[in-house]
């Protein structure tokens, strides 16, 4: 049984035009947040998800994190991290 439980982590980068000031929002689990300053314009997000289970359902999270992170931009509010309305999707299809 513990051969079918799998633990991986991935990154993901994005960069995001903005203008003026930003308003960021971060929603985790766990982990640290480092914000530095960067080149105007720009905002760029690194995140490093951990991903724990069977390894077919870690396979799928971390491949639809990868093609879609948790990186949500209206106007100059960013919402990074939150991936409650995508987890529960995950349990609907796993039930």
């Amino acid at each position: 049984m513990c051969d079918m439980f799998h633990k991986v982590k991935r990154t993901f980068e994005r960069s995001l035009p903005v203008t003026g000031h930003v308003r960021v929002e971060v929603r985790t689990e766990s982990g640290d947040v480092a914000v530095r300053e960067g080149p105007d314009g720009v905002v760029r997000v690194r995140g490093r998800v951990w991903v724990s289970g069977p390894r077919d359902e870690v396979r799928e999270v971390l491949e639809e994190i990868e093609r879609q992170p948790p990186i949500e931009q209206t106007g100059s509010t960013l919402r990074i991290g939150d991936l409650s309305s995508r987890l529960d999707e995950w349990d609907k299809r796993s039930s």
